[in-house]
């Protein structure tokens, strides 16, 4: 395995559970709620990050192997950063083709051999770290354990042209998500532009400004990637195999 596959396959919990560790040598009392919106931000910001680096990874691993690909991709755009919904909706439709290219059968996404429950699992953020230490924020998590109830193994690995077959996640990613996200990698918040409205702050919407929401959704869409570009690396090693005997 390379530098890069190690990378690519390293689940971006590990970066979660990392940052709630630091927490849990200062206990779960009000000494918490200083730190707490700095751990969340910092950790949501290091999530993003790293996600955006992984899929921009795996779509130069497939140019490296297409070349056909890669003249197409450059020419096309060099220089997405793989942070909106729309990129990684791209970066997803490129990586189901790439296997599609190297599959000899007709591929669906909804065929692959994965356990999605397993994958869902996974997201919960109970199972990555200590749920005690966020005595700061029990409301915001208990209305994250509310919405994440509601999502389940037919809302992702479903179709091969989109990322979520839930519009529910998509919109969250697009409207709450990503926006956040560019508040806090840009530093808007510093000078009060591009905040919640007033209406957005009234409306029940706003549950969803949530960061344990935030911190599954990224968790999941690393999970798909993650899966398919296994299936997209056997198939290569396939065709590999054929075009050798």
């Amino acid at each position: 395995m390379n530098q890069h596959n190690k990378f690519i396959f390293s689940p971006l919990s590990d970066i979660l559970a990392e940052s709630f560790s630091a927490l849990e040598c200062i206990g779960n009392g009000i000494e918490t709620y200083p730190l707490y919106d700095y751990i969340m931000q910092s950790t949501f910001i290091k999530m993003s990050g790293a996600q955006e680096q992984k899929i921009k990874i795996i779509i130069w691993e497939l140019a490296n192997n297409d070349f056909d690909y890669r003249y197409a991709l450059l020419s096309k755009n060099s220089h997405r950063n793989y942070s909106s919904y729309k990129e990684k909706q791209e970066a997803y439709c490129e990586l189901v083709s790439q296997i599609e290219i190297n599959d000899s059968s007709k591929f669906k996404v909804c065929n692959i051999s994965v356990d999605k429950k397993k994958i869902l699992e996974s997201t919960y953020l109970h199972s990555i770290f200590n749920i005690d230490i966020l005595s700061s924020d029990r409301n915001k998590y208990e209305k994250y354990e509310e919405f994440w109830k509601e999502i389940n193994t037919n809302h992702f690995l479903q179709e091969n042209s989109k990322l979520f077959s839930c519009n529910k996640l998509e919109s969250l990613y697009k409207e709450h998500l990503y926006k956040n996200r560019n508040r806090i990698a840009h530093n808007t918040k510093c000078y009060q532009h591009n905040l919640p409205t007033f209406n957005v702050l009234q409306s029940e919407n706003y549950d969803n400004e949530n960061y344990f929401i935030w911190f599954s959704v990224l968790i999941l869409i690393d999970h798909i990637f993650m899966e398919l570009y296994k299936v997209y690396l056997e198939n290569l090693e396939i065709k590999k195999f054929f075009k050798r005997l």
